[in-house]
C-alpha cells in the first residue's frame, strides 16, 4: 500500500510509480505477512451420533475436519482443533508441522471415544461454547469452520455466532442425514445408540407427518439463522463423498487455497 509522504519518512521507501501518476510524493507501507490459522470446530455431542447412510454424522464431521486440517497443513497454515462433547470443550493451541498435526488428530480420536462411551445425561453445552473458546485466539484473516448439525441452537448460540463472524472468516459445515430431508416410508425401524437397540414404529401417516414436520422445521430454522448471520454454509450428508464434496465447495469459494509464495 501507499500513503502520502510526511516529514521523517525513509526516502528509500518512496513509491515512485504512484508519485509520478499523482504528482504528489507517496511512500510505501508494508504489512507483516502473518501466518494464517485454520480452526476446525467439531461438534461431537450425542445428537451427532446418528446416521442412516454409511456413517454417523459425527464420523462425517471428523472426516471433514481431518480433510480440512491436512489441506491447511499442506499449504503451510497452522491448525487449531476444537471439539465439543457432552462434558465440555477441548482445544489445542495453534500448531504447525507434522507433529502438531498428529496432536490435532488425537483430539478428534479422544472426542469420538468419549462420545461412544458416554452414558451420562445430555448436557447444556452448545456450539456457542466452542466458538467462544476459539474466539479467544482467532484473528482477522483466520478461518473458523464449524462442523455441526446445529441441533442445539439457543439465543446464546445465535448471539455468539453473530459476534464471531465479525473478525475471522467463518464457515458453517452443516452435517445432516438423509432422513432429515426426505419423507420416510411407513414401517418399523431398528434404532441403536451403538449399545442398546430398540424399534421405532412409523405405521401411520399422521405419525410420519408429525415427525417430518418437526425435522423440516428444525432444518428451516438452521438455514434461516445461518443466512441471517451471513455465514456461508456447506451441507454434507451422511453417505456423501466428503473429500470430493469439500474439494469442489472450497475451490468454488476460494477457501484453503495457497495464499503465500
Amino acid at each position: 500500500e501507499s500513503r502520502e509522504y510526511t516529514d521523517g519518512d525513509d526516502v528509500r521507501l518512496i513509491d515512485w510509480r504512484v508519485t509520478a501518476r499523482t504528482g504528489k510524493v507517496y511512500t510505501k507501507v508494508f504489512r507483516e505477512d502473518r501466518q494464517r490459522t485454520v480452526f476446525p470446530v467439531v461438534d461431537l455431542t450425542l445428537s451427532m451420533r446418528y446416521g442412516t447412510r454409511t456413517a454417523f454424522k459425527s464420523l462425517v464431521a471428523v472426516e471433514a475436519a481431518t480433510t480440512i486440517a491436512w489441506a491447511a497443513y499442506e499449504q503451510g497454515d497452522m491448525v487449531s482443533m476444537t471439539t465439543l462433547t457432552e462434558t465440555g470443550v477441548r482445544h489445542t493451541q495453534p500448531l504447525f508441522g507434522l507433529t502438531g498435526m498428529y496432536k490435532q488428530l488425537d483430539l478428534l480420536v479422544d472426542g469420538m471415544r468419549e462420545q461412544k462411551h458416554h452414558s451420562g445425561e445430555i448436557s447444556q453445552w452448545g456450539v456457542e461454547n466452542a466458538v467462544a473458546e476459539v474466539g479467544r485466539y482467532a484473528q482477522s484473516g483466520d478461518l473458523v469452520v464449524i462442523l455441526s448439525d446445529f441441533f442445539r441452537l439457543t439465543p446464546a448460540a445465535e448471539k455468539t455466532l453473530a459476534a464471531a463472524g465479525r473478525r475471522p472468516q467463518l464457515l458453517a459445515l452443516w452435517v445432516t442425514d438423509q432422513t432429515e430431508r426426505t419423507v420416510l416410508p411407513k414401517g418399523t425401524y431398528p434404532v441403536s445408540d451403538g449399545t442398546d437397540f430398540s424399534m421405532m414404529h412409523l405405521s401411520s401417516k399422521a405419525r410420519l407427518r408429525r415427525l417430518q414436520n418437526t425435522l423440516a422445521q428444525r432444518c428451516e430454522k438452521v438455514e434461516q439463522l445461518l443466512q441471517s448471520l451471513g455465514i456461508p454454509v456447506i451441507e454434507v450428508r451422511t453417505g456423501d463423498e466428503v473429500q470430493k464434496l469439500l474439494s469442489a465447495s472450497f475451490r468454488k469459494r476460494s477457501l484453503l487455497r495457497p495464499h503465500r509464495h
